[in-house]
Order: C-alpha cells, then sequence, then structure tokens
C-alpha cells in the first residue's frame, strides 16, 4: 500500500462511502432488472438468491469501524500490536452489522 497524506484520508474515506452508496444503488437496480427478465421468461428468482448475505451496509459498517478504532487508538501514547487493532476492528463491526452471520474480513 502506499501513504496517503493526513489532510486527505478523511476525503478519501467520504469518497469511498460515496461510491459504495452508488455501487449498492447500482447492485440494486441490476438486481430488480435480472428478476424482472426472470420473471419474463416464467421462471422467477427466489428472493434469497438474489442478495448475498453480506450487504453493502455491512461492508460500509466494516469500513467505518475500522476508521473509528483506528482514530480511537490513535489517542493512546502508543499504538497497539496489529492483531490487537484486527481483533478490535472485527468486534467493533459486529456491533452494528445487519447480518451477523458473515464476515467481510
Amino acid at each position: 500500500m502506499f501513504p496517503i497524506p493526513q489532510d486527505l484520508q478523511y476525503g478519501l474515506l467520504v469518497d469511498l462511502d460515496a461510491l459504495l452508496f452508488e455501487l449498492k444503488a447500482c447492485g440494486e437496480l441490476f438486481l430488480n432488472f435480472f428478476a424482472l427478465l426472470h420473471q419474463h421468461a416464467g421462471k422467477p428468482i427466489q428472493k434469497k438468491k438474489l442478495w448475498p448475505e453480506l450487504s453493502v451496509n455491512d461492508l460500509k459498517t466494516w469500513f467505518r469501524s475500522r476508521k473509528y478504532v483506528v482514530e480511537t487508538l490513535k489517542l493512546l501514547p502508543e499504538m497497539p500490536e496489529p492483531i490487537f487493532i484486527d481483533q478490535a476492528i472485527a468486534q467493533m463491526a459486529e456491533l452494528g452489522r445487519i447480518n451477523p452471520s458473515v464476515s467481510p474480513a
């Protein structure tokens, strides 16, 4: 990975959040389109097969939790080990998950 200047990090996160929102909207449109195609062909798709268990909102929750955990840990006098950071991010993401049975990491 390449380093991102401190003053651009927040803007990058906001842009990624906006991109995920747009991708989710496009994905939902495609899912509806394919569902209509299958329905028109006389072979409707079941709702479970249309949308996987891991949603874009779950991914957004994971990215936001990463941001919050890292920002909180920066307040400590010394950064903890990377394994601890990963565990803290995973635990934080579980708090806001919509589909808790699937993990994006």
